[in-house]
């Protein structure tokens, strides 16, 4: 995909709507929504919130554990209608 990175949600969403059409998926009216629905329009606080997804994901200590809530903290300080977040 050859976009701009401000078009990185749109990008998710015609990625996911390709796959579910290639798979002859029957996306209802409530999932295409979820597809096309923005978590965030800040790309900064969405890059926060997946940085701290991905130390938890490898996190099993507490200094990785304060890390993850510093980065979405400041991810929510960046967006607080960010609900993943």
């Amino acid at each position: 995909y050859d976009r701009d990175l401000n078009d990185l949600f749109a990008i998710q969403s015609k990625i996911a709507q390709k796959v579910a059409d290639r798979l002859n998926a029957k996306v209802t009216s409530v999932e295409r929504l979820a597809i096309e629905e923005k978590p965030t329009t800040d790309l900064v606080a969405f890059e926060l919130y997946s940085r701290a997804n991905d130390i938890w994901g490898f996190s099993f200590g507490g200094e990785g554990v304060l890390q993850v809530i510093d980065l979405l903290n400041q991810a929510v300080a960046r967006d607080p209608s960010f609900f993943e977040a």
